[in-house]
């Protein structure tokens, strides 16, 4: 039993002397352990793996040190891509004639860095139905239709198919508001689900309704 002890307090000797001289080898610990007054000596196999045990530590607290640091200095250039998606979704469901330009101004304004480019943007206007609405298209249409001025209005009144014009394009305009109000509850729960993440099949059942709405609106 008295050696179990001896044995113990060698190791524990040597690694508190290791701890505090990294550099120290069996010949500087047998030095240490004589002059603290114990008797006998302390073998090179327990200190060589008592230097072991205790590199393999500090290499572990390194390792661990550096991977917090990389962590907490990693730029966050997915979730931003992502941000912007949703980003760009939003605003143009409350700015429907948004531009690029506009898009940028918000996203600059709300303490966003970097830019969004053009492709996303226009991308997300097909996305929603919002082609050909952009601002200052507007302005370009009421010029060309300016030039029309001096027809006679009774064309307007014309028969198509033995009915008045005005008639069909009544009924046609009722059936494009029903739709376009289907289409803005697509993409509602499009971003609903897209809210909730993790759901790709019903993501793409709705993305591929609303393809077919917006196909009915186009015909």
């Amino acid at each position: 039993m008295a050696t179990a002890t001896v044995n113990q307090g060698k190791t524990s000797f040597v690694k508190q002397f290791l701890s505090e001289h990294p550099e120290g080898n069996t010949r500087t610990v047998n030095e240490a352990w004589r002059a603290a007054g114990f008797d006998g000596t302390i073998s090179p196999t327990l200190v060589n793996k008592t230097r072991v045990k205790l590199t393999g530590k500090r290499r572990r607290k390194a390792r661990t040190a550096a991977q917090g640091k990389a962590a907490t200095t990693r730029p966050r250039e997915a979730p931003a891509t992502l941000g912007k998606t949703s980003f760009v979704k939003e605003f143009l469901n409350d700015n429907p004639q948004g531009n690029v330009k506009a898009v940028n101004k918000a996203w600059t304004k709300a303490g966003m860095s970097g830019t969004i480019s053009s492709t996303l943007v226009n991308k997300t206007r097909a996305l929603l139905g919002l082609t050909g609405n952009l601002s200052g298209k507007s302005k370009t249409k009421a010029t060309t239709t300016g030039k029309r001025r001096g027809r006679p209005p009774k064309e307007t009144t014309a028969a198509v198919n033995g009915k008045p014009a005005g008639q069909p394009r009544g009924r046609k305009s009722d059936r494009t508001h029903a739709l376009l109000g289907v289409e803005a509850e697509i993409d509602r729960l499009i971003f609903t689900v897209m809210g909730i993440g993790d759901l790709p099949e019903i993501e793409t059942a709705l993305r591929e309704a609303r393809r077919l709405v917006y196909g009915a609106l186009s015909s």
